[in-house]
């Protein structure tokens, strides 16, 4: 590139807001991370992205197998239970047990407090 160009792009960059900088440099690790990845033969897949909605609270509910007024305690002992049943080490499927620890996260987020904390 000649050193004008540089300059432009440079410029250019300085004009932009930190969350457009944050985009553009996003964008270029995930293409980097697709480019090294057909490099190497491997695939990558990217977790979807949540939205705190009642339906993906219901999903998560199912999966761990409590009900939307969980506690939690109630989401840390279904959690216990569930994680037995699914790990792979214990003849689990690697995505299910995955999508439970990902459920997980999220119930405690939603989760009603334990009541000796209310």
């Amino acid at each position: 590139m000649s050193r004008s160009l540089l300059d432009k792009l440079h410029a250019a960059w300085n004009q932009l807001p930190d969350s457009a900088k944050a985009e553009v440099l996003g964008e270029a690790l995930a293409a980097g991370a697709r480019l090294l990845s057909s490099a190497l033969g491997t695939t990558t897949r990217a977790r979807p992205t949540y939205r705190d909605t009642p339906d993906e609270r219901a999903m998560d509910a199912a999966i761990l197998g409590v009900p939307l007024t969980a506690t939690a305690e109630q989401v840390k002992r279904a959690y216990k239970r569930r994680s037995h049943e699914l790990h792979p080490d214990k003849g689990g499927d690697p995505e299910l047990f995955r999508r439970l620890a990902d459920a997980y996260q999220r119930a405690l987020l939603w989760a009603r407090p334990d009541k000796e904390n209310t």
